[in-house]
């Protein structure tokens, strides 16, 4: 029974919505359980994306910047970006003050799983919005993202996530790699 609604929770997420069912069971076969302390951190900003979370018991919030962004309950699923971007986490998610049951389903699983079915397409999941930095990031940031991504410009947002500059692959020359993208209080546009 179990093992039914983990698969109609497969069947959920929009990037595995159209897998054979015996794709999604051969991946449901290699997913990972585990219990999650009240609070604990299940992922984490920053950190680079390795899997995705579905959740079987409990309850779990992600947080951006401290500020508690969306609840999830049972059957809830985050993290699904991780399995087709190599960006790192776009926010924490902690389990709920009675702890959470979890299922984790690596990328690694995922990817070798693609190799089965070749009938996804990724492009409708992609994160098509723009690539951003903040006016202190350092400038070796924007230059390894430019190199990484092969961009020809980079949106520098304010902590209101307002357009205060834009960075080019010509401005980068103009800096020292230890410098910070603008001086803080400075406006740029």
């Amino acid at each position: 029974e179990l093992q039914d609604e983990l698969l109609s929770w497969l069947l959920e997420v929009p990037l595995l919505h159209d897998l054979r069912p015996t794709v999604l069971k051969h991946m449901l076969a290699r997913m990972h359980v585990g219990d999650v302390k009240p609070l604990d951190e299940i992922i984490h900003v920053g950190e680079p994306g390795n899997a995705m979370y579905f959740l079987e018991s409990g309850s779990a919030e992600a947080l951006v910047r401290e500020k508690s962004v969306k609840t999830y309950e049972r059957g809830a699923f985050f993290g699904e970006l991780a399995l087709i971007t190599d960006e790192p986490r776009k926010a924490t998610v902690r389990a709920g003050s009675a702890g959470a049951r979890v299922w984790r389903l690596e990328k690694l699983v995922f990817q070798e799983t693609l190799s089965l079915n070749r009938d996804l397409k990724l492009l409708n999941f992609a994160d098509r919005s723009p690539i951003t930095v903040v006016p202190h990031s350092k400038v070796a940031r924007a230059f390894e993202i430019f190199r990484k991504l092969g961009m020809r410009h980079l949106c520098v947002v304010d902590d209101d996530y307002r357009l205060v500059g834009m960075v080019t692959r010509k401005d980068l020359m103009t800096f020292k790699l230890s410098e910070n993208l603008m001086t803080p209080g400075v406006e740029a546009l």
